[in-house]
């Protein structure tokens, strides 16, 4: 299983994201790890396909939006639809729900 975490100089989220992830993997039982990348600005986001930062992706596929994620890349900070509005951060179970779903697949 591939997961990748984007990430951007211009957020300060790192410390908070790589902690929530490391509780969502050990929750799911997953000991491989991730990998970290980071955007530099738009024309690296635009290559790389961040969404903003944090974009997780698992298995090339970010873990909001699908398969069918919009063209709206950035390497500045990306905000979450939650059911409390609209948070710099994903929420738990959508970091849980892309890493099974990814399991599922493998």
């Amino acid at each position: 299983m591939d997961i990748v975490v984007y990430m951007s100089p211009s957020c300060d989220h790192t410390d908070e994201i790589l902690q929530l992830m490391e509780e969502c993997l050990a929750e799911c039982g997953v000991s491989t790890g991730y990998q970290t990348v980071e955007t530099r600005d738009f024309e690296d986001a635009k290559e790389k396909k961040s969404l903003g930062c944090p974009t997780i992706r698992t298995n090339g596929v970010d873990i909001e939006y699908g398969p069918q994620e919009p063209e709206e890349y950035t390497s500045g900070c990306r905000y979450y639809n939650t059911l409390d509005g609209w948070k710099p951060m994903p929420p738990k179970n959508l970091i849980i729900g892309g890493i099974k779903r990814a399991q599922e697949k493998l």
